[in-house]
């Protein structure tokens, strides 16, 4: 059998041709999507973007005994350490969580030391009778969904939830401007909450700034980070004395914020003190506060 080959520039046309070529093309490339979106390349490419859209539930397939079977099950043991480590930060503070990291390191000490904190204490305005009247779950419930409101303000501010004692909240922040803004957005919420609500909840929250340890506290073998000293009972203790819907900023924590309203001045003799504390009452008239100075 014979092999005919064209002269130059002979043989099918140009214009024949082209259609072809990109028939051809089409085939290949679709080969190539195919493969890699079947292939383990492409499943794995598939969950880790689902694990950064933030779905850790996702896994890889594992299967045969190849190298991308290996990887496959060494990359799904990396996500089961990672959903722990999610679950168990939604039980401790941040705070306790990076100091347990910092530990394994070596760079952090879990001995106590002094350390300036901005304070946020809030509690539940009549919860005790509310909890008498009402079922049980239903308190848990409703508990929750005041709690929810807190959480999400506070972290919005770069809080720390350092922890909740019954109905009340324990939070530290990095400065008393950020405690407050995020004081201020729970009071805000808290009136959207209790809107048709027959029996209203409201909450009293405290703000102070001082010097307190910080450090671990308890048994060798059960052990809370936390922050403790008369700081935190002057937040806990202006808490306790607000009224429902206001505010309460220590002369400590005021001198350190900038507001459009300065607030109402007063003293109160808090609870186990000696001495008449100086406080600013906010209410919903506050509008922005900023770090720095008090303005007079």
């Amino acid at each position: 059998m014979g092999v005919f080959l064209s002269p130059p520039g002979e043989g099918f046309p140009a214009g024949v041709l082209a259609p072809g070529a990109g028939v051809l093309f089409f085939v290949c490339w679709s080969g190539v999507v195919s493969f890699l979106h079947l292939s383990p390349v492409g499943r794995f490419c598939r969950v880790v973007d689902a694990v950064i859209q933030g779905d850790y539930a996702a896994r890889v397939r594992a299967g045969g005994h190849c190298q991308w079977g290996y990887l496959a099950t060494r990359f799904n043991q990396m996500l089961r350490v990672f959903r722990k480590k999610i679950a168990v930060e939604k039980y401790v503070s941040r705070s306790t969580a990076q100091m347990v990291e910092s530990l394994k390191t070596g760079e952090f000490s879990s001995a106590p030391h002094r350390q300036e904190v901005s304070l946020f204490f809030s509690d539940i305005r009549g919860f005790t009778r509310y909890a008498e009247q009402s079922d049980s779950f239903v308190v848990v419930s409703t508990v929750n969904e005041i709690f929810n409101i807190q959480v999400d303000q506070i972290q919005r501010f770069d809080g720390d939830i350092d922890k909740f004692v019954g109905d009340a909240v324990m939070a530290v922040f990095p400065s008393p401007g950020q405690a407050f803004r995020a004081a201020r957005e729970i009071q805000k919420k808290m009136g959207a909450f209790n809107e048709g609500r027959g029996e209203v909840l409201s909450l009293g929250i405290g703000i102070h700034f001082g010097t307190g340890v910080v450090g671990a506290v308890g048994g060798r073998d059960s052990l809370d980070w936390t922050v403790m000293g008369d700081v935190v009972n002057t937040a806990a203790r202006l808490s306790a004395s607000c009224p429902g819907g206001c505010i309460f900023v220590s002369r400590e924590a005021h001198e350190r914020l900038r507001t459009r309203r300065a607030g109402r001045a007063t003293t109160l003799r808090l609870k186990g003190r000696r001495n008449a504390q100086e406080v600013f009452v906010f209410g919903e008239e506050v509008s922005s506060v900023e770090d720095g100075p008090s303005r007079e």
